[in-house]
């Protein structure tokens, strides 16, 4: 039995590793034999390849058994593509004869594929880029537990996140980042901001980031931080099959005997909704359920308000949660990889499939104020919360990449990401509203899902001997961001009441969302794009190098249809007639059909109902068009001088309606449609970049050019939103302009050898109507809404390092350091906001949003002997205001916080590994706080809480 069992493991063992192959041969000359030196040999598709020596011999070695194809090229000589099988453990073998061009050839240029996914491979491209940019690879990304692009992008130097996914660049917002999805622009599935999700790619899907820090007439003129473009995995340089297991420890929230959950839906685990929280089919219109309200005799109220018992008892009554006790964090993902050949073609495929599953609880502070009583010297409170939070949420996402290599790595690809995340989230919120004079005990249920999918067909072309080159791409994109059933709902008693008295359920005769509300919000957005560019080589006497000139065209249509409805539980007849049995009773026991009635022997009476509280204001329609154009000319002199400018021109058209109804005559004709937001604009965006090459290790760059912000779609317009967290209401300003930046940097660049940089930099931006978020008060609550100040100024020095340890081998006492490598990231910023609006608390002050200063610090440990690393990072970014205060309320502020992370990596055998994280070490506590006093003096506490530790234990196996 147990030889049997030995076979049967080696035979599954021989299965799923088999033995590579190797190829060698020799490249001569066709006619005369002669052994050609230095022929060039590549796998086509891929980074492989080899070069025959003074013999004319090459080999390449360790190749996974499959069809690959060839690609032979020598200087005057033919190209040849020849199509090899490598077989398990053995050694293909070939004679190739090269024949001689039949035209003289002053200059050929050998291409393989450029990699981007290796650190060294990411500090060469650095070096060679025409622009200011950061850039973070596949090899880096591994060596961390970042489990999403979010948490991967924050390693970048002068990047930091704000709510663990929107990405903040060299202090800036969110808003003022353009990102990039595979070339293509990234659509947006946040309703109430303008800004990309980072944390929809799971990190195992990325090939690269590439940060553009400087403008060029290619990159869009929507920026000031930075172009962000994202790359997902596409080369497959063999066939492997790999998968991935992870398993964490959340802290106060694994195994929490005592966590909450809403559940409504049998897919919640998937992230899915099945659409058990969808509006009854009973509900009508927002205008037939206002008709129902209207009561002109006594049948009308008798038919009425047996409709509306039908429509109230036909909602959904799960309002309930209950105890779960949170598994340890879950993840798992696989990915396959597959090349083969059809004819001269080599194809490639990466398909990757990723499930995570998550929970986390925290208990957050929160509260806000009135002023500031200088008689008594304290603080009027105007609420004070404690929010008990729970979250659930689950990630599903899928890569499917395709690339076809032809020729001389002439290049089609399509690529393919689909994301899918669900949060299930409960809030139970305990404190006292100042504002209504009552204790209170509050709770929001909410399913949240986002969708993404987009796709790119792109091609990489070159011409007339590797002196023209076409690149082009075309994407299509669709989002949607979907809360079916937003339930929301408070019970209350008067302010500072005795325990002997009871809370009551929350009700009015107008619908709330807090009184039974329930909200459902439905974003739909569609992206469609083609971008070409053509670059032109030309050789001159002034530079060995060529002239470049560049030309590109870009259009894009994107529309978007945002829809919202909102019902709440209400007495239809006033509190005053209202009678139910159990008014103090949990909400699953009041909420029930029995409570919604009406009684026509006492049509005084009544029980619950629903009404409908849907403002218009909050649908709209909207569409953006851009067309784009540039020229650009790359002009090197000598070896130690590169000029790379141009312009870019942008028409920019956007419509934005349906959030009134237009007004008609009698016949339904539309008087005139004033009501809409439109903008119609041609502007040109010029830019420089100059790269003064001091030498061959060290870099000078300088770099100018203008840009703009666009507000985002619900931004521009009326529309608002009631935010249950902030206890505030978030609108919109159909009067915002669009912001106009001005771009200045300059860097300077060393590489001290391959895979290391050191830099220095600083910027200069200037801002005609920067966008802001304002806090202000109305009515019973806070708002916040989005503002144009006239005039800002940014200024930033900001130093990188990226230095191996290498050096110290010859240090006795320090030799067990050279397997170190530092990276270490720091900048200081500055920025000024001049106003004289009236809604401005200051006339002078720092930007919203602005940090002073941002320190990313790692260190890494890599011993290939024992196939070990340890990776430990550090994050620090300084005070900043998050929504800038008017003349009744002052800044609110985001204290610095301290983030460490901890990663040991260990490599057993050829095919597995095992890694462990340690997520926020110190764990500092996450803080916002406003100040008050005549002299801004005395310090508030407005949102508390600690975020929890993380242990994740990760293994993985190829096969």
């Amino acid at each position: 039995m147990k030889v049997l069992l030995s076979i049967l493991l080696s035979a599954l063992y021989l299965l799923a590793f088999p033995e590579n192959g190797n190829i060698s041969g020799k490249v001569s000359d066709a006619v005369s034999g002669e052994s050609l030196i230095g022929a060039n040999i590549i796998i086509q598709g891929t980074y492989t390849g080899s070069i025959t020596n003074l013999d004319g011999f090459f080999e390449i070695k360790n190749l996974s058994p499959g069809n690959y194809n060839l690609v032979v090229s020598y200087i005057s000589y033919e190209k040849q593509i020849i199509s090899v099988e490598v077989k398990e453990n053995a050694i293909i073998s070939l004679d190739v004869k090269l024949k001689t061009s039949g035209f003289n050839v002053e200059e050929v240029t050998i291409k393989s594929r450029k990699r981007t996914n290796t650190e060294s491979s990411m500090i060469v491209n650095l070096k060679s880029s025409d622009l200011i940019a950061n850039g973070i690879s596949a090899d880096q990304i591994r060596k961390s537990q970042d489990s999403d692009a979010a948490e991967v992008i924050r390693r970048v130097p002068g990047i930091t996140l704000a709510d663990g996914k929107f990405v903040i660049v060299r202090g800036l917002s969110e808003r003022y980042n353009s990102v990039l999805l595979n070339g293509s622009p990234a659509p947006s599935f946040e309703a109430t901001k303008r800004s990309f999700s980072f944390d929809a790619i799971p990190s195992g899907m990325i090939e690269s980031i590439m940060i553009y820090k400087s403008p060029a007439p290619e990159l869009p003129a929507d920026f000031a931080g930075a172009v962000i473009d994202i790359n997902t995995k596409e080369v497959a340089d063999r066939n492997d099959f790999k998968i991935s297991y992870s398993s964490g420890l959340v802290q106060n929230t694994s195994f929490k005997k005592d966590f909450q959950k809403y559940d409504a839906g049998k897919f919640d685990f998937l992230g899915i909704d099945d659409g058990t929280r969808d509006f009854p089919k009973q509900l009508t219109s927002a205008e037939n359920m206002a008709n129902l309200y209207k009561w002109p005799n006594s049948t009308a109220y008798y038919s009425r308000m047996d409709s509306l018992q039908s429509i109230s008892r036909a909602f959904n009554k799960n309002w309930n949660t209950h105890t779960v006790s949170p598994f340890l964090d879950q993840s798992i993902s696989a990915t396959l990889q597959r090349r083969f050949v059809l004819g001269k073609v080599s194809v490639g495929n990466i398909t990757s499939l990723n499930y995570k599953h998550s929970s986390n609880f925290n208990s957050i502070h929160r509260a806000d104020y009135f002023d500031y009583d200088q008689i008594n010297n304290k603080i009027n409170y105007a609420y004070d919360f404690t929010d008990n939070t729970y979250v659930q949420e689950a990630s599903l996402g899928l890569v499917h990449n395709w690339i076809f290599i032809f020729g001389d790595n002439q290049k089609i690809g399509f690529r393919n990401l689909l994301s899918n995340l669900g949060e299930n989230k409960t809030v139970q919120r305990e404190g006292y509203d100042v504002y209504n004079s009552k204790d209170l005990l509050g709770t929001n249920l909410r399913f949240n899902q986002r969708l993404i999918y987009t796709g790119q067909l792109e091609g990489k072309h070159t011409f007339n001997n590797n002196y023209t080159h076409l690149n082009w791409n075309a994407g299509l994109s669709y989002t949607s961001n979907n809360d079916p059933d937003n339930r929301r709902y408070s019970y209350s008693r008067p302010i500072d009441s005795p325990d002997s008295i009871q809370y009551s359920f929350d009700v009015d005769n107008k619908p709330s969302v807090y009184y039974g509300g329930r909200l459902t919000q439905k974003l739909r957005e569609r992206d469609k794009n083609a971008k070409i560019d053509l670059i032109q080589d030309v050789y001159t006497n002034i530079s060995e190098h060529p002239v470049q000139f560049k030309a590109g065209a870009f259009i894009e249509y994107k529309n978007r249809e945002f829809s919202t409805r909102k019902v709440g539980v209400v007495a239809p007849r006033g509190t005053k007639y209202l009678k139910v049995s159990g008014i103090n009773e949990p909400v699953e026991n009041l909420l029930i059909d029995e409570n919604f009635y009406y009684d026509p022997n006492t049509p005084n009476i009544t029980g619950f109902a629903y009404k409908d509280g849907t403002d218009p204001v909050n649908n709209y329609l909207a569409f953006d068009k851009i067309y784009a154009g540039y020229l650009a000319l790359k002009l090197p002199v000598g070896n130690f001088l590169d000029i790379y400018g141009g312009v870019r021109m942008e028409s920019f058209n956007r419509l934005i309606t349906g959030f009134y109804p237009p007004n008609r005559d009698n016949e339904g004709n539309i008087l005139n449609d004033s009501l809409d937001i439109k903008n119609d604009t041609i502007n040109f965006y010029p830019s420089v970049n100059v790269n003064v090459k001091l030498n061959a290790k060290n870099n000078i760059r300088l770099s100018y050019g203008k840009t703009v912000n666009r507000p985002e779609f619900r931004e521009n317009t009326p529309s608002y939103y009631e935010d249950f967290e902030l206890n505030a209401i978030i609108y919109g300003n159909p009067d915002l302009k669009t912001a106009v930046i001005n771009n200045y940097d300059i860097r300077y660049e060393w590489y001290p050898s391959p895979g290391e940089l050191i830099s220095f930099s600083a910027f200069y931006k200037e801002f005609t109507n920067p966008i802001e978020m304002f806090q202000k008060p109305s009515g019973t609550k806070y708002a916040y809404m989005p503002y144009n100040t006239e005039r800002a100024v940014s200024k930033r020095i900001e130093f990188d390092m990226r230095k191996s340890l290498m050096f110290l081998e010859n240090i006795p006492l320090l030799r067990s350091m050279k397997q170190l490598t530092l990276v270490f990231n720091t900048c200081l910023i500055k920025s000024e906001i001049s106003t004289n609006s009236d809604f401005a608390r200051d006339s002078v002050r720092v930007m919203q949003g602005q940090s002073p200063y941002i320190i990313n610090v790692g260190l890494f440990y890599n011993n290939p002997e024992n196939r070990l690393m340890v990776n430990l990072n550090y994050n620090r970014v300084g005070k900043r205001i998050l929504f800038a205060g008017t003349p009744e309320i002052p800044h609110t502020w985001e204290l610095p916080r301290n983030s460490l992370d901890l990663t040991v990596e260990k490599k057993i055998g050829d095919h597995f590994e095992v890694k462990l994280g340690i997520k926020d070490l110190i764990n500092d506590p996450i803080r916002w706080v406003a100040y008050f006093g005549s002299t801004d003096n005395i310090e508030v506490s407005k949102l508390k809480y600690i975020p929890n530790r993380k242990i994740n234990l990760a293994f993985s196996w190829t096969f």
